[in-house]
């Protein structure tokens, strides 16, 4: 059987001279074009990469980089047979009549760049393939050739695609002023989470944000990020939910019971009233038709779940994704084996680029440690493990209630706020990037698993119920 890469596709010689005449003509244009938009590799013919890595290399240090420059560093450097000598150098000098030449002559290159890089890809992953027969992680292995192919469409993006003048993104921002201005009132740029004050604050959450919920076991946490997933698929955006901790089952039976308001704790013991039956078949059949994804893989890899997460946005529409919990998941690596804290600096890390790569926003719950429960009231300290999920994230959630309080109870006559405060649940926005930080009351139905909001006032715009009503700066 013939060598696979015997067959890797032709290069183009003639458009590489061309490409090297106007780099040697027009050295302050050209070969920054080049070195930004290929690079040496991408010249196959013969001579040509030694050729490109002399006035690559003249270029950064400042050196000339006509002929007669270029011709003696080669000398100098015992190069210049490799080029095909004087005679060849020169005549490749005189390729292109004027460097008006060089775009469609580096479109060319880049074509024939780009095929064999997509041949030397597919190489690589079937070699990767046969080395994984006997052992290894096949999740690991789907993830690096994923990878691969991402990274060469980001590689062959043109730099008219990368590099864009700051009227660009005035003109977005100024888009994203004008769209804010005529929702008010009425919604919320981003995801929402379907509380009042959370998106009132947060504005909903963007794509590319990765925000961290997080608090002690039993408070809640999970229950909340079902809320909001509940909430933001019943507003046509996609979810998907990784849960390392509970089976889909059990997830299944809390959306059901929370969006039919009945007992879930009834349910599960078999104690049903005639009238729940109706409410629990309505709310079945609503959340079966939403775009809601369930995966219950315990002790899920972050290669496993970046690969799943890009298959999900690709062929289902997916548009916001909730990992249950951060500290479940597992990341194989020498750093994580020698430290288990650098382990989930590598985990947060790896999340935050993938909320950037697929343009979503990604919501993943932590623990706490005990000091936040003897303390009564959370920081960001108190994050389990790891400085690196404060550092990560953009938005950072604790979320703090007394567990012996499970039903909705609004604020009692005489009660002062304070009081109502320490005896609900509280929400604290400890970290925004691009926002204010607070901290607001919530109310929990335990029966049910579901928070409400402490107020029925619907998404307002008015002066009193800003940001500021909320500007108590969390711990």
């Amino acid at each position: 059987m013939s060598d696979p890469l015997a067959r890797l596709p032709n290069a183009s010689p003639e458009h590489e001279r061309i490409v090297i005449s106007c780099m040697l003509q027009d050295p302050s244009n050209c070969i920054a074009i080049v070195i930004e938009s290929l690079g040496p590799d991408a010249f196959r013919g013969s001579g040509h990469r030694v050729l490109v890595e002399a006035i690559i290399e003249r270029y950064h240090q400042k050196q000339g980089c006509d002929l007669l420059g270029v011709q003696q560093h080669l000398i100098d450097a015992g190069q210049i047979d490799a080029v095909g000598g004087i005679a060849n150098l020169t005549e490749i000098a005189m390729s292109a009549p004027t460097v008006m030449d060089m775009p469609r002559a580096l479109d060319e290159v880049r074509r024939k760049w780009a095929l064999c890089r997509i041949w030397q890809t597919g190489y690589d992953a079937l070699t990767l393939a046969a080395n994984h027969q006997d052992e290894g992680n096949p999740d690991q292995l789907l993830d690096d050739v994923e990878s691969a192919f991402f990274n060469l469409r980001s590689t062959f993006q043109k730099q008219d695609e990368l590099l864009k003048p700051a009227k660009d993104f005035v003109n977005l921002a100024i888009d994203q002023f004008e769209s804010a201005y005529k929702a008010r009132g009425t919604g919320v740029l981003g995801v929402p989470s379907g509380f009042v004050d959370l998106d009132r604050m947060c504005n909903g959450f963007k794509g590319g944000q990765l925000i961290v919920l997080a608090a002690r076991p039993s408070m809640g946490k999970s229950a909340l990020a079902m809320n909001i997933l509940q909430h933001a698929a019943g507003k046509g955006h996609g979810s998907a939910l990784f849960s390392l901790e509970m089976p889909g089952i059990e997830m299944a039976q809390r959306m059901i019971c929370s969006d039919a308001n009945v007992s879930l704790q009834r349910v599960r013991d078999g104690f049903l009233n005639k009238q729940d039956f109706p409410r629990i078949t309505t709310a079945g059949s609503k959340v079966s038709k939403q775009n809601i994804w369930i995966d219950e893989t315990a002790s899920l890899s972050l290669t496993a779940l970046r690969a799943r997460a890009r298959r999900l946005v690709a062929r289902h529409k997916i548009s916001f994704i909730v990992i249950d919990y951060l500290q479940l998941m597992k990341c194989p690596s020498r750093r994580g084996d020698a430290n288990r804290a650098l382990e989930i600096a590598d985990i947060t890390g790896g999340l935050k680029t993938l909320a950037k790569e697929l343009d979503i926003p990604v919501i993943a719950l932590a623990q706490l440690n005990r000091e936040a429960e003897r303390r009564g009231e959370p920081k960001l300290s108190d994050l389990r493990e790891s400085g690196s999920i404060e550092q990560d994230a953009d938005i950072v959630l604790l979320l703090h209630r007394n567990k012996d309080e499970d039903n909705l109870t609004p604020q009692k006559q005489g009660e002062s706020d304070e009081e109502f405060r320490r005896r609900v649940p509280t929400l604290y926005v400890a970290k925004q990037r691009n926002g204010p930080v607070g901290s607001f009351s919530l109310l929990f139905d335990g029966e049910t698993t579901r928070f409400r909001d402490c107020t029925d006032r619907a998404y307002s715009n008015s002066s009193e119920h800003r940001q500021k009503g909320y500007s108590k700066k969390a711990a």
